[in-house]
């Protein structure tokens, strides 16, 4: 069976080393369980708001 594994970040306190953590990870599940990992992807998202608009 394939799979594709799907890794994201979008706080400031994750790193680029979450992504690599997250599909490590993937990675050694899908191996355990018999998938063969055939694409990536990689979403880096950057929220941002100011205080007046958490308080709403």
């Amino acid at each position: 069976m394939t799979a594709v594994i799907y890794a994201r970040y979008s706080t400031d306190s994750q790193r680029e080393e979450s992504i690599e953590g997250q599909i490590r990870e993937c990675t050694a599940y899908a191996e355990k369980n018999g998938f063969t990992v055939v694409k990536h992807y990689v979403h880096l998202l950057q929220v941002c708001c100011c205080q007046e608009e958490k308080d709403l």
